[in-house]
């Protein structure tokens, strides 16, 4: 005789959602592992190798020996970042009004500005550029200006690709000033391990940090814990691990960079060294400069999140003002430019790019205005120029 088990209808729900819940983990961990798989998230993730750079042979964009990466010469075309606007390089690579033909020596006075994508301009074509409206003003006293820099550029790049100018190039200037933000800091810790074709022998800071391989937890290869993660501004899966080859400290790059300078853990064991790389290198160039009778200035301005009352304090300007102080350096302090009364939110909607962290043309006017009347009123003055 056959006995037949009846289950409750509150055993059957909870054995269906039991079924259901064990195909959903398993489809969501199967999906999760073959991702991982296929697109190498096993593999040493390095956000400045030749796949991950931002650099493309196709674009305006190069690859470099020298500084990593830089702007192709003689360009002249259009490209997108949020709208369309047209981009043009001389014949050095540099951001110009014309693609023409740069000679090394001039009887004009000459001043080189560098610095990252806030130099650059990027999004803004040159004549509406901070550089542009400078270089516009400054034509009737004689003056040449010319842009070097580039989208993620830290010191150690701008140390070396004026090395490389001066010494190799042979490229005359009188000036160099040098557009520094919060950025570098973290920027000159994921370019230590590019070693420049050019490095001298004494550097101690290029290796000092290399990128480890990424390790996943067990239940960070959920397809569905991995989206959960993206709405809070992290993803396991590209997570950039960096090694300290001096302390043996291994960080996610990603959470420093946003933290490095609120977060004390973060600012004293990696902030703190990468702010000393930075002045290392600003050292190199204040060197060289002075070797070949350029004068080097420095100059700080805000991100968005530094706009207003958080930048007073910032980290970066405190920092960069004390040594430019110690050093005789004129120093450019953009920072009260953007403290305008108004709210964060407003000031930031007028001046910077809408969704980005970059100045929009009216911002580069607040910069160009501001650094011609500090300059030109110095210059008059025969002292050396400075917003302190």
């Amino acid at each position: 005789m056959t006995s037949k088990i009846q289950l409750s209808e509150g055993k059957k729900l909870l054995i269906s959602l039991s079924l259901f819940l064990v195909l959903l983990l398993t489809i969501d961990f199967g999906i999760g592992f073959m991702v991982v798989r296929r697109h190498g998230y096993f593999k040493n993730v390095d956000p400045i190798s030749t796949e991950n750079t931002i650099t493309n042979q196709e674009t305006f964009r190069r690859r470099d020996s020298i500084c990593h990466h830089n702007l192709a010469p003689n360009q002249s075309r259009m490209e997108i970042w949020g709208d369309e606007y047209k981009i043009v390089t001389n014949s050095l690579g540099f951001k110009a009004a014309t693609p023409e033909a740069v000679p090394f020596t001039s009887s004009k006075h000459r001043i080189l500005f560098i610095g990252d994508s806030f130099t650059e301009g990027v999004g803004i074509p040159w004549d509406q550029t901070f550089i542009g409206i400078i270089g516009n003003a400054l034509a009737p006293r004689n003056v040449e200006v010319f842009n070097a820099g580039v989208m993620g550029y830290c010191p150690k790049l701008e140390f070396y690709k004026i090395l490389h100018l001066i010494n190799d190039v042979g490229l005359h200037f009188d000036e160099c000033v040098m557009f520094i933000d919060t950025s570098d800091v973290c920027d000159e810790i994921m370019y230590s391990p590019f070693v420049p074709a050019n490095k001298l022998p004494e550097d101690e800071y290029t290796g000092r940090y290399t990128f480890v391989p990424n390790s996943l937890r067990w239940y960070e290869y959920s397809f569905i814990y991995r989206n959960l993660a993206q709405m809070v501004g992290k993803d396991p899966w590209k997570r950039f691990r960096i090694l300290d080859n001096r302390t043996k400290d291994i960080f996610d790059f990603w959470n420093f960079r946003t933290q490095w300078s609120s977060n004390p853990r973060f600012f004293e064991k990696q902030g703190k060294p990468g702010i000393a790389s930075c002045a290392y290198y600003v050292g190199l160039l204040k060197k060289l400069c002075e070797s070949h009778g350029i004068k080097l200035s420095i100059a700080v301005y805000p991100w968005p999140k530094e706009v207003g009352a958080p930048g007073r304090d910032s980290i970066p300007r405190v920092y960069w003002r004390d040594y430019a102080a110690k050093n005789n350096l004129p120093f450019y302090d953009f920072f009260p430019f953007f403290d305008t009364g108004d709210s964060q939110q407003t000031t930031v909607a007028k001046y910077y790019i809408p969704k980005d962290v970059h100045w929009n043309a009216a911002g580069h006017a607040v910069i160009g205005k501001a650094w011609l009347e500090q300059y030109t009123k110095a210059a008059d003055a025969g002292q050396p120029s400075s917003t302190r």
